[in-house]
């Protein structure tokens, strides 16, 4: 019996450290902006007070191709969450990916353009989904 729960415990510490280091990978639009522009992410926030997205800033500052690319990081991470969870199936992880990587091209950093995003349909709030998303291929936009 001792053997049963130091295995289910050990289990749990692993599946907390496994959660905690993908929430540790993954930074926000502002996150990224800010560490790009060597600002805090208060001060990232009260530049786009200006009514400007993430992406803007970062392509007014000359940094929107670094932008774009830690962004593609961010997703490529959700997107292989969604794998390991068993939400989507590799082949559509890789059709997503290849769709947003495509679309990158013609982001200018408003957050407005076409794209695929993540859908939230089948299985609940987190089911199987490849919803219709507000320019996926640009990352401007979020908090």
């Amino acid at each position: 019996m001792k053997k049963v729960i130091i295995g289910v415990i050990t289990a749990g510490l692993i599946l907390v450290g496994a959660g905690t280091a993908l929430a540790a990978t993954y930074k926000s639009p502002a996150e990224i902006y800010a560490g790009l522009k060597g600002i805090t992410v208060d001060q990232a926030y009260d530049q786009r007070e200006s009514g400007k997205s993430f992406g803007q800033l970062a392509a007014d500052a000359g940094l929107l191709e670094e932008f774009k690319e830690q962004m593609l990081i961010n997703k490529k991470a959700a997107i292989q969450k969604k794998v390991t969870a068993g939400l989507l199936t590799q082949q559509e992880a890789d059709a997503l990916i290849q769709r947003i990587e495509a679309n990158a091209a013609y982001c200018d950093g408003t957050g407005v353009g076409k794209g695929t995003g993540l859908g939230s349909g089948g299985k609940g709030f987190s089911g199987r989904g490849v919803g219709a998303g507000s320019g996926a291929c640009c990352f401007g936009n979020g908090r």
